[in-house]
């Protein structure tokens, strides 16, 4: 079966084209499995399916350089791609489906727009409510009361000065005029580095 969507053979030659690798391999990948998953605003599909592509890809290579024969072919399906990427969504413990994250860590509305929270672990959580002035007992509404009442930014500066994670929800233009979107702008995707000592 051939790719389907744009982005899907696209975005496995651009990742593999940056890690260097040989064009001519990526004829060696075949693609199928149900259409319709993982279903988003953004790419998310495409960009699943060549992550899974390169990186399987890599592996029949390093298995041929081994071996001391042919590059295997490769085959991606969207079906066992999106169960890795929802694996989470999968689990079951005692068949119940577990909390895999804390109340605190959530997108959250803002006066301005939306901030999102990590506070999974104890001390992030410690941390982001020091940073909004709430006592350690507080939950979802106290939280969220407080976070409805300031800018995301403002929320994402004094969170991170406490030591704890919050983002500010920014759109593409917004990223983009930002300093670490810039500074992200102006280097390649991914680079390689030589690393001294075993395995190396």
């Amino acid at each position: 079966m051939g790719q389907r969507g744009s982005g899907g053979r696209d975005g496995t030659e651009q990742a593999w084209r940056a890690l260097g690798g040989d064009p001519a391999l990526t004829g060696r990948i075949s693609y199928g499995g149900p259409p319709g998953l993982l279903p988003a605003r953004l790419p998310v599909m495409p960009l699943a399916r060549a992550t899974v592509a390169v990186c399987a890809l890599a592996a029949a290579e390093l298995a041929a350089r081994r071996d001391g024969g042919p590059v295997p072919a490769v085959r991606v399906d969207d079906g066992a791609v999106a169960t890795a990427f929802l694996s989470e969504r999968r689990l079951r413990i005692d068949g119940r489906t577990p909390d895999t994250f804390a109340p605190l860590s959530r997108f959250w509305r803002t006066a301005d727009g939306w901030v999102r929270t990590h506070a999974n672990y104890p001390h992030h959580r410690a941390r982001l409510l020091r940073a909004l002035d709430l006592p350690a007992t507080a939950g979802v509404p106290e939280a969220g009361a407080v976070l409805a009442g300031r800018r995301a930014e403002e929320i994402e500066e004094t969170v991170h000065a406490a030591g704890g994670l919050a983002v500010a929800a920014r759109s593409p233009e917004e990223w983009a005029a930002h300093p670490q979107g810039v500074a992200v702008a102006a280097h390649p995707l991914l680079t390689l580095e030589a690393l001294d000592g075993p395995g190396a």
